[in-house]
């Protein structure tokens, strides 16, 4: 059995603005429309999010720096409070893929602890 094909499409412009496109069903089928103007095309795309997983990968430990509390895409618990400083504000991640211990970072200016 052969894998099936797809076509992978990271980011469609509009042909008539150079907006980026965006997706949308319309009468069951999924279609890229833009939101600057009135262009509409089908997709022969089937898969809107894919994500894959490397079982030989192992345990990956997330790499810790001193930049880690500026990553904005971090989530901020307000449940814990920082041993150092005590601000009720962290940001967390987990420790590594397997674990689910949590690393906390402090947010408070001038505070850089870190925690588990």
């Amino acid at each position: 059995m052969s894998a099936p094909s797809y076509k992978y499409v990271s980011l469609v412009f509009c042909p008539t603005c150079d907006t980026s496109l965006s997706m949308m069903e319309r009468e069951g089928q999924l279609c890229m429309f833009c939101r600057s103007c009135s262009y509409i095309q089908k997709s022969d795309n089937i898969i809107v999010h894919q994500t894959r997983y490397d079982q030989k990968a192992g345990d990956i430990d997330y790499k810790i720096n001193a930049y880690s509390r500026f990553d904005d895409t971090l989530p901020i618990s307000t449940t814990q409070k920082c041993p150092e400083c005590k601000h009720n504000e962290a940001k967390f991640l987990r420790r590594s893929d397997t674990k689910t211990s949590l690393m906390y970072f402090c947010i408070a200016p001038g505070c850089n602890a870190l925690w588990h």
